[in-house]
């Protein structure tokens, strides 16, 4: 959570940040919460608080995208060990 907050205080504090390609990509996790939304998980978002169609995401609508992002980096991650493993017998 921390450091979803670190991500987004450097998009709003550095507009050159915002606008480079990194900033785009840093910005496509807590945008992820919607588009969760729109494919029919329900509660990810505070309806009762939508300003300018931006709801505030809950508190399950973090965890959910959190758990979402770490179990997909997860799979990179064993995708990416398995095709650096050596396919030689070890001596």
């Amino acid at each position: 959570m921390a450091g979803v907050m670190i991500r987004r205080s450097r998009m709003f504090l550095s507009p050159s940040f915002a606008e480079s390609f990194i900033g785009r990509i840093v910005a496509i996790p807590p945008f992820s919460i919607y588009i969760f939304e729109h494919l029919g998980v329900p509660g990810l978002t505070d309806r009762s608080d939508c300003n300018w169609m931006r709801c505030p995401p809950t508190r399950l609508g973090i965890v959910f995208t959190t758990i979402v992002w770490l179990v997909g980096a997860w799979f990179v991650a064993v995708g990416v060990a398995r095709l650096s493993r050596s396919t030689q017998p070890r001596a």
